[in-house]
This record gives structure tokens, C-alpha cells and sequence, in this order.
């Protein structure tokens, strides 16, 4: 599927297309590929759907403790680096799934 292609397949699930070439375009940076496999058209929706999602319910940090009587929360700020916004931690997470379809990047 080319660059094309798969941002209309992922505007067409309802993602926006800025959304949808910033990831089409970021996993054919980080995978040296010129075409986009069909099943990265799928994470990329599950990563998009996500992260609006969070963004919606205003979720900044993961909850790392919840604790009901006498209600307490952790979150776990230290957890996480401050310098990346959420679409790069997101993007960051799915690197091991998109190590499966990078390929060596010619010199």
C-alpha cells in the first residue's frame, strides 16, 4: 500500500488527516520503507483512537496506584519524560511491533 493509500484508509476509519500522514509518514521514516504494510494501517488506528481518546478524557500521566478507602492516587509522573509529547511516547511503545516490518536502510 503506498503513502497515499494508507492515509485515506486511516482518514476513512475516522482518523484526522493530519493525524493520519504524521503516522503514515513517521512509520515510513522509522521502518526505511517506501510502501506501508496493511497491518500498520490497523496499529496506527489502535495508536490514533488512543491517543484522542486521551486527549478527550484529559489524561496526562499514567495512573500507577489507586488506593479507594480514604481515596488516594499515584500517578506516575517520574515515569515519564516530560520532553516527548503523547503521540511520541505512543510512537515510542510501538516500536517493538514495528521492528517486525523495518528493513536495513541502504548507504
Amino acid at each position: 500500500m503506498n503513502k497515499t493509500e494508507a492515509i485515506n484508509a486511516l482518514v476513512e476509519m475516522g482518523v484526522e488527516e493530519f493525524r493520519a500522514k504524521k503516522f503514515v509518514l513517521d512509520v515510513l521514516d522509522y521502518c526505511n520503507r517506501s510502501d506501508v504494510p496493511e497491518a500498520l494501517i490497523f496499529i496506527g488506528f489502535e495508536l490514533l483512537t488512543k491517543l484522542k481518546s486521551d486527549e478527550d478524557n484529559e489524561v496526562d500521566a499514567p495512573l500507577k496506584k489507586i488506593v479507594q478507602d480514604d481515596s488516594s492516587f499515584e500517578f506516575g509522573v517520574a515515569d515519564v519524560d516530560i520532553n516527548l509529547s503523547p503521540y511520541e511516547r505512543m510512537f515510542n511503545s510501538l516500536k517493538p511491533r514495528l521492528n517486525l516490518y523495518r528493513r536495513v536502510k541502504a548507504l
